[in-house]
């Protein structure tokens, strides 16, 4: 069909073709395309065979006309998708290149931590926290603060604050040393 329309093959008394003269023009025809991307007849047809959706093909045509009514030329197509909008590649690789082996240096070297380390500090980190908080709340303040005037309390609560603080702060430097602290669960 498209050979037809390209004029490569001809009809000719009551639109017949003759053998010989339309295996030449199929001939000349499939030469022709032997070093070129195909031409599809609809977007539809060039989305089923190249895989690009459809919404990238319409988009495309708003951009540029890509055939001639509604064919679609894979050449211009890809020309028009790939264009590169003075995006220097070369440049953007080399950049990438230089943040990635500065990234691997400042890993080597302790000058950040991965994710996972830090939730997992974190964690741990919050629950020796909440531990802590419920064994002070729970089991040691109670007793010592019965019958005790509000000053002693506040002074009380104050003690038991810096010794929470104290522990958590020892209990966080243990874990973002090495991961584990004294009694970790």
């Amino acid at each position: 069909m498209q050979a037809v329309r390209e004029g490569f093959v001809a009809a000719t008394v009551r639109g017949q073709y003759q053998i010989g003269p339309a295996l030449l023009g199929i001939i000349k025809f499939l030469n022709s395309r032997q070093d070129k991307l195909p031409i599809y007849d609809t977007p539809a047809q060039c989305s089923s065979m190249t895989g690009i959706p459809l919404g990238a093909i319409r988009q495309a045509r708003r951009i540029k006309q890509l055939g001639s009514n509604n064919l679609i030329s894979l050449d211009i197509l890809l020309r028009v998708l790939f264009a590169d909008n003075g995006e220097n590649w070369t440049e953007m690789q080399s950049k990438f290149a230089a943040l990635r082996q500065k990234q691997l240096y400042e890993q080597e070297n302790g000058m950040w931590i991965a994710k996972s380390e830090a939730a997992h500090t974190i964690k741990r980190g919050l629950a020796g926290f909440f531990r802590s908080l419920e064994q002070r709340s729970n089991v040691d303040l109670p007793p010592t603060l019965v019958g005790l005037e509000a000053s002693e309390i506040q002074r009380e609560l104050v003690k038991s604050d810096d010794e929470l603080k104290n522990n958590l702060l020892k209990e966080w430097s243990l874990l973002a040393r090495n991961g584990e602290a004294k009694d970790a669960r």
